[in-house]
């Protein structure tokens, strides 16, 4: 196949600092340390190392960046609106490869992301079709590859699940629905809200724990005029971004551990 472009959230807020990078007194929070580089340092080389991805794309980013990354790579500074900063990558990966029909949108401070865990993640997609993908984690098995993390999770009939931090989308279908993005990305913390979307009766099923991944996949893929595809990950990688103290003590002590087991 041909690599994919991948499309990095690396930007921050102007108008509310975020608490993390605040703490860590560093001005984005894909700059916090770990382990002796910014954490979107690692999410970068999982992307490169994986083997898939051909053309990096730092949304929101600063040249600094990409000083040490393997390979073609770029940033795409300012928008400050989330959907804009998405919008301009799109846009980008159109112009550079026009005949491109996929590409990986990845949160900057997944830092503990794998190689493998894309790999399985692009190979699991690419085996079903649909517009977009999105990867969910079951909570035991977050739990167990990092106890104690805490992720919001979503109970559904199949059980508990956590929502991932790596989207594979076909790129001119999301260029064609902007407004769509907007209300995702606008709802993306709260899966009630992005419940409401979809109508009353999905969000009675969901409050009372019983719509099933498979029925959510068709209620949104009929509301939202797009094909969405949950892919359930043994890879709890994929679920593992950095957004509050506890989170950035684990993925300090399992890079810690990596890197010894490394050496």
């Amino acid at each position: 196949m041909q690599p994919l472009d991948a499309l990095v959230l690396a930007g921050a807020s102007p108008d509310v600092p975020d608490p993390l990078a605040v703490a860590e007194g560093v001005s984005r929070k894909v700059l916090v340390d770990i382990g002796g580089q910014p954490m979107l340092w690692w999410t970068l080389r999982a992307l490169r190392a994986s083997g898939r991805v051909g053309h990096l794309i730092v949304l929101g980013g600063e040249p600094g960046d990409i000083a040490d990354v393997a390979g073609p790579a770029e940033c795409l500074p300012g928008q400050a609106e989330l959907l804009d900063k998405v919008m301009a990558g799109l846009q980008r990966v159109a112009a550079l490869h026009p005949r491109a029909e996929l590409a990986l949108f990845v949160s900057g401070d997944v830092p503990l992301l794998t190689p493998q865990a894309i790999n399985w993640f692009v190979d699991t997609c690419l085996a079903t079709e649909a517009d977009f993908y999105y990867p969910v984690v079951e909570r035991a098995v977050m739990e167990g590859a990092f106890p104690g993390s805490a992720r919001t999770c979503v109970s559904l009939r199949d059980g508990r699940f956590c929502g991932g931090d790596i989207v594979l989308v076909h790129v001119h279908v999301a260029l064609a629905r902007q407004e769509l993005l907007r209300e995702l990305m606008a709802r993306r913390k709260s899966p009630l809200r992005q419940a409401r979307m979809v109508g009353i009766i999905p969000l009675l099923k969901l409050l009372s724990r019983r719509l099933s991944i498979a029925e959510a996949e068709k209620i949104g893929s009929r509301a939202l005029g797009v094909r969405g595809k949950a892919i359930v990950s043994p890879y709890a990688e994929l679920a593992m971004d950095v957004d509050k103290p506890h989170h950035l003590a684990i993925a300090r002590q399992v890079l810690a551990s990596r890197l010894a087991e490394a050496a």
